[in-house]
């Protein structure tokens, strides 16, 4: 399955050079839905939780367990020790392909840090190897809204950011 997702990536990347997926051709979009499904399968295989292929129990979660140097006071302070962040992926019926990349990202963790607080986000810079998304899988079903992640970078990944304020309009589609 890996090699067919590899395959798939391959095929995807040589048509967004070409600039045919921003124009939605129609043999594009066929190997996004391809590698979308593939990529669906290997989730399953990989991580399972899968009532059947594709098909999810409920959707992956991720905890990170953070600790804040002491140069940050304001998250410091809050307690004698580690902070946690729970991730909850998007149902993979919607975005497997973003889904399947923030948890290789996870799986190869070898270390980061939050390294960008701007005043609508802040970001996460990783150790380690990763790949990032081979094209923006987007759902309007999960904008951008406080409290969620996003992929930074166009397309984005493995470096992730975590909304602080709504930024369905700055970075939902068809923005920067």
């Amino acid at each position: 399955l890996q090699a067919q997702v590899d395959e798939l990536e391959a095929s995807v990347k040589a048509m967004k050079a070409a600039h045919r997926i921003e124009r939605n051709e129609p043999e594009a979009l066929d190997a996004i839905a391809r590698l979308q499904d593939a990529t669906r399968r290997l989730l399953c295989a990989r991580y399972g939780g899968c009532e059947s292929p594709g098909v999810m129990a409920s959707p992956y979660r991720v905890e990170l367990t953070l600790t804040f140097p002491e140069t940050m006071p304001d998250f410091a302070e809050r307690g004698a020790g580690p902070e946690r962040l729970l991730v909850e992926m998007a149902p993979i019926a919607l975005m497997p392909h973003a889904v399947f990349v923030f948890l290789e990202a996870m799986r190869n963790w070898r270390g980061g840090q939050f390294h960008r607080r701007a005043p609508h986000v802040l970001q996460a810079q990783l150790t380690g190897r990763g790949k990032g998304l081979t094209f923006q899988e987007y759902s309007p079903e999960f904008p951008h809204v406080k409290g969620t992640l996003g992929f930074a970078g166009r397309p984005g990944g493995p470096a992730f950011y975590v909304s602080t304020v709504d930024n369905s309009r700055n970075h939902g589609p068809g923005s920067q």
